[in-house]
């Protein structure tokens, strides 16, 4: 259902759902609202003017005819798109999210570029890092540079929703997204003719197996969290790659250079552990808003011996007395059970997408995990 009022009336929105409608507003994300009465439950999810709505059908027709009174609406029936993404119901509790429209910008902004080009099965070469190039190579001119800054934007929205398979390279393409030089516009071009040939991937939400509409059921909860040391060749600065996966789903990701340069290897995992934790805390802060309980400890999965031996022990040493007190927070959710830290495999471990851009047969064995890449997924 979808509210014909401009977003210069959010506010309003929301204080009349709060003020007059009897809705709960969640203190860790204030476009998140729940009403629980007699006729049932109804979870609202507000976009500026756009709400989509979840609950008992007779609580959701209530809501809707109460709405009527105070806003001009227009009910778009069951979601199949929002927020530029597309929502294909494959089968029975399975559904595939992907931004297909969305690409088609890049065909028409990049297409002649890359009519040439073969296929990729990566976004990128493997270990590729974004560094300057040598002083006989020119800056790209205004005109190249702004539409280098246009594919990047693109790119990012892509990530930011359906496309965590390509988080890593534009990461490090966006490094120099007001200075970029003729080699990283010809990385831009691989990434987009891969995104172009794999226009229908996006997230797998695969719910066949597990209990959701059983609010009794105890929903689990797990993260995957790596990063590559001093992987930005140039500031010598670490990368950090997670992945939260709830009740078997991604559901949030991230690629990022830390802030500081970390000594060691074991200091650099035990930033991405804590980087993941504090993900991990707002996500369960809405699953609590929401009634959900969750399966504890929540499991995070990590390949360094090191940082996992940090993560259980307070004792400090020579080497790890410099680390930021804020990441000894991790302590405080592995002491009260909320959190356990365990090691993974190298091999296995998920998250190595988002910290390095690796081989093939690496890449294509993690994505299957959390993205749809059948064709045949695409058609409702």
């Amino acid at each position: 259902m979808i509210c014909s009022s401009s977003a210069t009336i959010f506010k309003k929105v929301t204080r009349i759902l709060s003020e007059e409608l009897g809705f709960q507003k969640c203190l860790a994300d204030q476009c998140l609202l729940i009403r629980t009465n007699n006729s049932g439950t109804v979870i609202l999810c507000l976009y500026i003017d756009d709400i989509c709505c979840i609950g008992n059908q007779e609580a959701i027709n209530d809501f809707k005819r109460e709405l009527k009174k105070s806003f001009n609406t227009k009910e778009e029936g069951n979601m199949t798109e929002y927020m530029g993404c597309k929502l294909n119901r494959v089968e029975k509790r399975l559904l595939v999210m992907h931004q297909s429209d969305l690409i088609k910008k890049l065909i028409k902004n990049f297409g002649e570029e890359i009519t040439t080009m073969r296929k990729y099965v990566t976004p990128s070469t493997i270990r590729y890092y974004v560094t300057r190039p040598s002083k006989q190579e020119e800056v790209l001119n205004e005109k190249r540079q702004t539409k280098y800054q246009s594919g990047i934007g693109i790119l990012m929205f892509l990530i930011k929703f359906s496309r965590p398979d390509i988080a890593n390279v534009v990461r490090e393409l966006s490094k120099v997204n007001s200075g970029a030089f003729e080699s990283h516009y010809k990385i831009l071009l691989r990434v987009i003719k891969y995104v172009i040939d794999t226009k229908y991937y996006g997230l797998k939400y695969d719910l066949r197996k597990t209990k959701v509409n059983d609010l009794s059921t105890k929903w689990d909860m797990e993260a995957y969290c790596d990063s590559d040391y001093a992987g930005d060749k140039e500031s010598r600065k670490s990368v950090t790659g997670y992945g939260v996966y709830l009740q078997g789903c991604l559901i949030a990701w991230k690629s990022r250079g830390q802030k500081t340069v970390s000594l060691s290897s074991s200091e650099a995992e035990y930033l991405a552990i804590a980087d993941v934790c504090t993900e991990i805390i707002f996500i369960r802060n809405i699953l609590c808003f929401l009634g959900i309980e969750i399966d504890y400890p929540i499991v995070v999965r990590c390949n360094n011996v090191g940082a996992i031996f940090l993560g259980y022990n307070a004792k400090t040493s020579q080497r790890t007395k410099h680390v930021d007190i804020k990441a000894h927070f991790i302590r405080e959710y592995v002491d009260q059970g909320i959190v356990k830290i365990i090691f993974v495999k190298s091999e296995d471990n998920i998250s190595d997408i988002w910290t390095k851009n690796t081989d093939k047969q690496t890449f294509q064995r993690h994505i299957v995990k959390f993205m749809s890449t059948e064709e045949g997924e695409k058609k409702i």
